[in-house]
């Protein structure tokens, strides 16, 4: 993971409006900070949205089969059979 947050501390209103865009605000009026917190957010905003790769690498994990449909003699057998059969008290 990689972030490089542009953060400023900021004690009021007047410091907000002042601050260059380039800069994220921690507004703080009593200047205390919870860098625990801080760090967190951090570490959650730099996650991207959807796992990926880099560049064309497998992962190597575990991946599902593709759905494929059924051959020819070939009966599929319903994912929810088991349920309706709970359903019924079976």
């Amino acid at each position: 993971m990689h972030a490089e947050p542009n953060l400023a501390w900021v004690k009021s209103d007047e410091q907000l409006a002042a601050l260059p865009e380039e800069y994220e605000p921690l507004l703080s009026a009593d200047g205390d900070v919870d860098l625990k917190e801080l760090v967190a957010e951090e570490l959650l905003l730099a996650l991207p949205l959807v796992p990926r790769h880099e560049g064309d690498a497998a992962c190597g994990g575990f991946t599902e089969p593709a759905a494929r449909p059924a051959g020819p003699g070939e009966v599929r057998k319903n994912p929810f059979a088991e349920l309706a059969k709970l359903k019924r008290g079976k």
